[in-house]
């Protein structure tokens, strides 16, 4: 029995039975001493503790999840990690419950604008270190143009002509030491850019994903309000010409918006229409 699961226990996301509760064997009721659990779920604020759990037993095998309580549950925990500026690890989370939750409204709302502010924190720190790199490269290569200067003005002043073939070849100390330094510091600096990219390219996605989230929920609320504002329109001034048309025409327009709703997932919406 891991700690990993003794967590999901007290966390309450499995329901056990009262196994739990006996007495261990070979000890009178009452006696020997009692493990005591960790209620860490206690200390969730009151709006995530379910009443009845997170899931439900459908007695076919498959299990029924509160996507609504998942996704407050997922959100709060984002934003834990955000207070201990974990940027990588919200991200991550926020991607997967978008992903797997196919951009639930609750998931969405929640989980977006925490995954945008950890994300452009890792751009932001991504660039510091870019910089950091390219003012220890840029003083890197003022040595290296000063060892190179130093090496040239030793070679003019050198009057054998076999020593200026030979000295053009071999190079001093100081310039073996600097290409030495050198090496690691080209590599630090490509990665610091490459890692600068990946994070700015990462905004950049995350971005476009919510903007078009929001594009839709737009699109939905629009559907909504098109079709209260032709139910109020048949209501009030009979502008459909009466009759059953005009009731047809309304309830057609709602089948629509309902079914673009229901595409949309946007369950507050669909109920409403």
């Amino acid at each position: 029995h891991s700690e990993e699961a003794d967590n999901e226990d007290d966390l309450g996301l499995f329901k056990d039975d009262d196994s739990g509760d006996e007495e261990p064997k070979g000890q009178p009721k009452g006696g020997g001493r009692r493990r005591k659990s960790k209620r860490r779920g206690s200390y969730l604020p009151m709006d995530l503790m379910p009443e009845d759990g997170p899931d439900e037993d459908l007695g076919d095998g498959k299990l029924k999840v509160d996507l609504e309580w998942v996704s407050k549950f997922v959100a709060f925990a984002m934003g834990c990690l955000l207070v201990g500026r974990q940027w990588v690890s919200v991200v991550v989370v926020g991607r997967r419950l978008c992903e797997l939750t196919l951009n639930f409204p609750t998931a969405a709302e929640s989980a977006f604008p925490l995954l945008l502010h950890a994300q452009r924190a890792i751009v932001a720190t991504a660039r510091g270190e870019a910089k950091r790199c390219e003012a220890l490269w840029s003083e890197h290569q003022k040595l290296v143009d000063a060892a190179n200067d130093k090496a040239k003005k030793k070679r003019r002043a050198t009057m054998s002509r076999v020593a200026k073939a030979g000295s053009g070849t071999d190079k001093s100390e100081a310039q073996l030491r600097l290409e030495m330094e050198g090496a690691p510091l080209a590599v630090r600096l490509s990665n610091a850019r490459a890692r600068l990219q990946v994070a700015e390219y990462g905004e950049r996605w995350y971005s476009n994903t919510e903007s078009l989230y929001r594009k839709g929920k737009s699109q939905s609320l629009d559907a909504l309000h098109q079709c209260r504002n032709l139910l109020r329109r048949a209501s009030l001034g009979g502008e459909l010409g009466g009759g059953a048309s005009e009731v047809q025409a309304v309830a057609g327009l709602y089948s629509r918006a309902a079914i673009f709703l229901r595409d949309k997932r946007e369950s507050g919406l669909l109920q409403q229409c």
